[in-house]
């Protein structure tokens, strides 16, 4: 598993990757809440692989801005379909 976590700024949080999935995004938002009341400006992604970037989602569903250098999102764009069939296939 890759680590995730977040910073608490002067006005708001950056998170530094979401997590394997979904319900990890979520999970870091909770507990992003139980810490501070600040609000979630930014995640920043550093690598092109599911356990950095799958939770994502719960942070976008908010409106959060999500950062990635250009060849990390050319990666995720490559990659991410085949993660995501992987996952799939291993959660039958």
């Amino acid at each position: 598993m890759g680590n995730s976590g977040f910073i608490v700024g002067p006005t708001g949080v950056v998170v530094i990757d979401t997590g394997i999935s979904y319900r990890h995004g979520r999970r870091m938002l909770a507990a992003i809440g139980r810490v501070t009341a600040k609000p979630v400006e930014l995640v920043v992604v550093t690598h092109a692989v599911q356990e950095f970037l799958f939770g994502n989602a719960a942070f976008e569903d908010r409106g959060v801005a999500i950062l990635a250098h250009s060849e990390t999102a050319a990666l995720m764009k490559a990659r991410c379909a085949h993660c995501l069939d992987t996952c799939a296939r291993f959660s039958r």
